[in-house]
């Protein structure tokens, strides 16, 4: 994730994203983890979302112009 973005520093529970969205996982410091509601998002990290196809580009939109 970059900097500047609502969901850093959120814990995913508290993000409200657009869509249904899945975090599957999220990659941090070369390590990839399942994360609970409870786990952050934290600058640097990539995370990984199963969404449907026809919200790609909602989810896309919103995490790139919040």
């Amino acid at each position: 994730m970059v900097d500047g973005l609502d969901v850093i520093d959120k814990k995913l529970r508290e993000i409200k994203f657009p869509a249904y969205v899945l975090v599957i996982s999220i990659e941090r410091d070369n390590m990839e983890f399942i994360p609970s509601a409870d786990d952050k998002i934290l600058l640097g990290d990539k995370i990984t979302v199963l969404v449907n196809a026809r919200d790609t580009f909602q989810i896309d939109a919103y995490l790139n112009h919040q």
